[in-house]
């Protein structure tokens, strides 16, 4: 007996729910992202880790992005200063829903690569 199959049944009732209608799919694919920041995964069959071009090439861009910094920043500097002026409630408001929005997206992307993984359309 695999140890993951209750995870397979709560992501198969996720995608059940998923294709009853618009609340409830956005709904399940939020579940689904806050279900995946607490390691409650389905297994994923022809998922394979990264390959090592794939690390290298994520450190190469990593580097990059670290050179490129400086002259970003200072091209922003009129950016952050107007955010600067805005309302201190705005930044908790805005951490918060950029959470959300996270855990929306990682929850819709593992959802359809569960459906896919399944066959289902």
């Amino acid at each position: 007996m695999r140890t993951n199959t209750w995870q397979n049944r709560i992501y198969g009732h996720l995608l059940r729910e998923s294709q009853q209608g618009a609340i409830r799919r956005h709904s399940a694919y939020l579940a689904a992202g806050w279900l995946s920041l607490f390691m409650v995964r389905p297994s994923l069959a022809g998922k394979s880790s990264a390959s090592f071009a794939a690390v290298a090439g994520g450190g190469v861009l990593l580097v990059l992005v670290l050179v490129l910094a400086g002259p970003l920043l200072n091209l922003l500097q009129p950016a952050f200063r107007r955010a600067g002026a805005a309302p201190a409630a705005t930044w908790p408001v805005a951490a918060v829903l950029a959470l959300f929005a996270w855990r929306y997206a990682a929850g819709r992307k593992l959802l359809q690569a569960f459906a896919s993984a399944n066959g289902v359309a």
